[in-house]
């Protein structure tokens, strides 16, 4: 009796192969065997290796071909009916696959189907209104990522396989002034020299075993932008009249070849300077007070045409002798006598040597009466009150105390209204 093959019912893709028992007797042995493949998304030139579902043989050793339609190019039927090779070209492929066993009559199929997708370009983004990415002007960019390659669905970067040539070409549009593009890898280096957007569109190309694979271009917008940077002199600042300054400046702007940096600064204690090419501060400060110096640091780029600046503004004391009169208003009297002598002076040195000074105060229009002295070594105001020129006449006096110390003269002020009557 020969042996042949029906379906098993109740399961799908299944069939029953028969062999009868020996000698012709009756009823004979059965296979059940169940024989299935799950479709899949598989990558260009990826390696692959798609096992079947497969019960039933036993020790039996099935073999596999294809019954009808076509798998992948470059995609076989191996060992175990596996699914095996590198797809060559992109698409969707049905096929029939026919399994059959030694010995036994007849034959099961199982249809499978396979989409071979291909890589596709996206610009490497990190979300920035009106482009893709930024750089830094006057930065120098090692090896910017500027796309990616993957395979929908999978999220995993596409990774060419050893042997395949990789080549990323920009068909449009060109990178940010200053900066190049490696072909070999998709990513910018150099110099961004130039404010602005620059627009250019990528495509990848993978020759894989003699196959040559292109993709759509991408869009990608690099904006080039000025650089996010501080400058400050760390813990400054804090100087006592007559000591000599010497501050360092601290920048994240690390100049390229070809730029200009400059310094300049306003607003400093009187005595102190800046270099203009290093951003170094130096001096002796010769005027106590606070003060809030603002430095700027200017980079001119190597093409001469790109100029940006930054600035740090500084908290600065200094601190040195300085004196106060008792009371801010004094009251002196027509044809009367008057003295009026100051507190003593604080935070002096030994050695210093103090004269005093008298002026109107900047701005107030004050006159100041030929009755008005100061006694130049002790501060004090004194002399006989005149005859007042309007009612409530008043006089806004700005007393200087000058200290002359290790060979540097120092000023500090104080006001005194005088209210003649």
């Amino acid at each position: 009796m020969p042996t042949r093959l029906r379906s098993l019912a109740g399961i799908v893709l299944a069939s029953l192969l028969v062999l009868p028992g020996c000698g012709g007797g009756g009823g004979g042995q059965t296979l059940a065997v169940e024989f299935n493949y799950s479709g899949a998304v598989v990558p260009l030139f990826q390696a692959l290796a798609i096992n079947p579902l497969l019960n039933g043989l036993g020790a039996n050793t099935p073999t596999c071909a294809v019954a009808s339609g076509a798998l992948p190019p470059g995609v076989s039927i191996g060992p175990g009916c596996t699914l095996i090779g590198s797809p060559s070209a992109v698409g969707t492929y049905n096929a029939s696959i026919v399994l059959t066993v030694s010995g036994y009559s007849g034959s099961v199929s199982a249809p499978v189907t396979l989409q071979v997708a291909a890589p596709a370009l996206s610009a490497v983004t990190d979300n920035v209104a009106g482009a893709d990415q930024t750089v830094p002007l006057g930065r120098v960019l090692n090896g910017l990522t500027t796309v990616r390659a993957s395979t929908s669905p999978f999220a995993d970067l596409y990774v060419a396989p050893a042997g395949d040539v990789v080549q990323y070409r920009i068909v449009s549009g060109a990178v940010p002034q200053g900066t190049s593009f490696d072909p070999a890898t998709g990513r910018l280096s150099g110099t961004p020299t130039v404010f602005g957007i620059s627009t250019f569109q990528v495509e990848l190309s993978i020759t894989h075993q003699g196959t040559t694979f292109i993709t759509a271009a991408t869009t990608v917008r690099i904006a080039a932008v000025e650089p996010a940077l501080t400058l400050d002199y760390g813990s400054c600042c804090s100087s006592v009249l007559g000591d000599v300054v010497s501050l360092a400046a601290n920048s994240n702007y690390f100049p390229v070849a070809g730029a200009t940096v400059t310094y300049s600064l306003l607003g400093a204690p009187p005595g102190v300077t800046i270099d203009a090419q290093t951003g170094t501060l130096s001096g002796r400060p010769t005027t106590a007070g606070q003060y809030t110096p603002s430095v700027t640091q200017t980079v001119q780029l190597p093409d001469q045409s790109t100029v940006f600046a930054f600035s740090g503004t500084l908290n600065w004391s200094v601190t040195g002798p300085y004196f106060n009169y008792q009371d801010a208003n004094y009251n002196v009297f027509d044809g009367m006598a008057f003295s009026i002598s100051p507190l003593p002076v604080s935070d002096g040195l030994t050695g210093d040597q103090y004269s005093y000074s008298m002026i109107p105060t900047p701005g107030s229009g004050t006159v100041i009466r030929a009755w008005m002295n100061i006694d130049p070594a002790t501060g004090r105001l004194y002399g006989t009150g005149g005859t007042p020129l309007t009612f409530g006449d008043q006089m806004d006096i700005t007393v200087v105390l000058t200290t002359r110390r290790n060979g540097f003269d120092y000023t500090s002020t104080t006001r005194v209204d005088i209210v003649v009557n």
